[in-house]
Parts: structure tokens; C-alpha cells; sequence
């Protein structure tokens, strides 16, 4: 974009010099600069209220939950309260932080691998350099 807008409407060629041109061209680079910031500004925002973390740790220690009273009565006398205990709340905190979250973060990583590998796809043929 940076490239486009020095080229076509900062410096354009002698023949392609119009204001009116120019000026359009300059509206349509903001606002394709300008929404997808937004977007992101707004999802980011509303990230905070979609509980992914909280929803991840309750499903965790439900089913923990579900499986020890699948377990028969003399199973269920030799695993210790305590350790239940801290298994439905520490162990599935750091299950959380350091394993689903991190593969959230492999996913938006591998996200921006896809975004660079399509603008080196397209940015030859926008440029006109193919």
C-alpha cells in the first residue's frame, strides 16, 4: 500500500497528474488502511467478554468432575480430596496458560505467516512487477 500510494498518488506519473484522481485514490487507501483497524480495535475489545479462559477451566473441571463419580465407590476411596481438589483448580489453571493458550497463540502466529505469504503473492501482481 505504502508503495502504491508514493507511486499513483503522491509522485504519479506526468500523464496520470489529477487532483480529482489523486484525491480518490488517497480516500480509498485511508479507508482500506483505516477499517481493518477498526475491526480489530472492536474484536479486541470484545475479546475480553467472550470468557474463553473461564468456559475452558469450567469444562476442565467438570468432566475431572464427571470422571471421578464415574468411578465405582471403592475407586473413589483411594483418590484423595485434596489432591481432586487441586487438580480441578491449579493443575487445570496451568493446563489452561500453558497449553490451550499457547495454542491459540500458534494459530494467530501461523495467521500472520498467511497473511506475509499472500502479500508476497499479491503484491507483485497490484505493483504492476510481475
Amino acid at each position: 500500500a505504502n508503495i502504491y500510494m508514493v507511486d499513483k498518488v503522491l509522485l504519479p506519473p506526468e500523464e496520470e497528474r489529477d487532483v480529482q484522481t489523486q484525491t480518490t485514490r488517497l480516500f480509498i487507501l485511508t479507508g482500506l488502511s483505516f477499517v481493518p483497524q477498526a475491526v480489530m480495535h472492536a474484536l479486541h475489545y470484545m475479546s475480553f467478554s467472550w470468557k474463553v479462559v473461564g468456559r475452558t477451566r469450567l469444562r476442565l473441571a467438570s468432566g475431572l468432575m464427571n470422571a471421578f463419580l464415574y468411578f465405582d465407590d471403592a475407586a473413589r476411596t483411594e483418590v484423595d480430596a485434596g489432591a481432586l481438589v487441586d487438580a480441578m483448580t491449579h493443575d487445570t489453571e496451568q493446563l489452561i496458560n500453558a497449553g490451550y493458550m499457547n495454542f491459540l497463540i500458534v494459530f494467530q502466529l501461523l495467521g500472520r505467516i498467511l497473511m506475509c505469504v499472500a502479500f508476497q503473492l499479491v503484491a507483485p501482481i497490484v505493483s504492476g512487477s510481475h
